[in-house]
């Protein structure tokens, strides 16, 4: 992260560098924080994910990134999205939905 940058500045600036995409919704899911999480010293990671439309982007990813399999499940008010060995799952609401139509069109 730069010195005059958000983390979401951050997140927007890499994803671009590593795939081609820009503009593109992403949702923040977890921060690792645990104080021995690094023997050489204090690390804070945030995880975000985005969903994008494989064939948008660049097919040849730089090592940073990668492309991962979804399952996606509607339900009455919200967009569940898992990865498919099921370590994780996220939830997106309908309002989230409305204000980033990319991720409407894609699902």
């Amino acid at each position: 992260m730069r010195n005059n940058e958000t983390l979401r500045d951050a997140t927007d600036r890499v994803l671009e560098r590593e795939t081609g995409l820009h503009n593109i919704y992403s949702e923040q899911i977890h921060t690792f924080s645990s104080v021995d999480r690094d023997p050489r010293g204090r690390v804070i990671s945030t995880v975000f994910m985005s969903l994008v439309d494989k064939t948008m982007g660049n097919e040849s990813l730089s090592d940073g990134a990668l492309w991962m399999k979804l399952a996606v499940k509607q339900r009455k008010n919200s967009i569940h999205v898992s990865l498919t060995d099921g370590t994780m799952t996220v939830a997106f609401s309908a309002k989230q939905l409305k204000l980033h139509p990319i991720v409407a069109v894609w699902l």
